[in-house]
């Protein structure tokens, strides 16, 4: 079970899906609050964590716990509350029990990289799928299987034979000017960033991100750090938001977004709020060339921008 930041902000059913699983292994990522394994715990009808679930192993990425709240919940030992648990930390500092060295990148951005497992050398791991933060979440996948029992070479061939799934930096083809479509469902911010970031390492000339936020009321809640997320790229075009099961609000608009992005973004960058799908593919196709990456990027319909593009 992969507990990542998206659940911080999910009420209790959205998590039902987890209720029936039983975990023996709990990967912890970002924004992970402890009070979201006890709401599943509720619905369960245990009384404690440790009574809803059996978790023997819990693996931290305290890579990205670099904000005060998320370094206290790791010091004061409320990460096992009342789940004995053995708790292995990993990350790029030395001080951690598993130790992440990279060592580069191929050029569509698949990281190469190294593992320490208490002064352990695993040795190294090859990706088939780009970016830093796969390496996380590879290392993640790697370590609950190394502590499962499943042999390195085993771990290291399935790692390397892994290309991602749908709507995961899924290569959509290529537009008729040669341009490469890339479709992504990162719908938070801190996706957002990973994925642009991810590019930056692959080599084009121009990277056009064509975000389509989801929910009114995410959007709201999220929209300062939102507009601080498309640093990396040249061209920021936003769409209408993706409604879902929301009702319409004026509170927030794909306009405001926009809006926000652009004062956070160098001069160099161009934002537009396009609010229609065919609106969008007839300016990307008149901006767009031959080694550059167009990106679709939200949780809703965006995807079908890539289609209209597609040769």
């Amino acid at each position: 079970i992969i507990i990542n930041k998206d659940m911080f902000y999910r009420d209790i059913y959205w998590d039902r899906y987890f209720v029936d699983d039983k975990i023996k292994i709990d990967v912890i990522e970002k924004m992970i609050k402890f009070d979201t394994l006890e709401k599943i715990a509720k619905v369960k009808g245990a009384a404690t964590v440790g009574e809803a679930y059996e978790i023997k192993d819990v693996l931290v990425d305290v890579c990205n716990f670099n904000c005060n709240e998320m370094k206290k919940f790791i010091n004061t030992g409320s990460i096992d509350k009342d789940v004995e648990a053995n708790v292995i930390r990993f990350g790029k500092n030395e001080d951690n029990n598993v130790v992440i060295t990279v060592n580069g990148y191929a050029k569509e951005g698949y990281g190469r990289f190294s593992l320490e497992y208490n002064n352990e050398d695993l040795g190294e791991f090859n990706l088939s799928v780009p970016g830093e933060h796969n390496v996380y979440n590879a290392t993640a996948a790697i370590m609950a299987s190394y502590v499962s029992g499943v042999s390195l070479d085993d771990i290291k061939t399935g790692i390397e034979m892994y290309t991602g799934v749908g709507r995961r930096f899924e290569d959509k083809g290529n537009m008729k000017i040669g341009a490469k479509i890339i479709d992504d469902y990162a719908h938070h911010p801190t996706e957002i960033k990973a994925t642009l970031k991810a590019v930056k390492n692959m080599g084009y000339d121009k990277t056009i991100a064509i975000f389509q936020s989801h929910t009114y009321t995410r959007t709201e809640s999220l929209l300062d750090e939102f507009a601080k997320s498309f640093n990396d790229a040249d061209v920021v075009i936003i769409a209408d938001i993706y409604a879902a099961r929301e009702k319409f609000t004026d509170s927030v608009s794909g306009l405001k977004l926009a809006d926000e992005i652009r004062l956070q973004v160098s001069e160099s960058q161009e934002v537009l709020y396009i609010g229609n799908f065919d609106s969008i593919v007839k300016h990307v196709e008149s901006i767009a060339c031959e080694n550059d990456i167009v990106l679709t990027i939200g949780a809703g319909d965006v995807y079908k921008v890539g289609e209209m593009l597609r040769v």
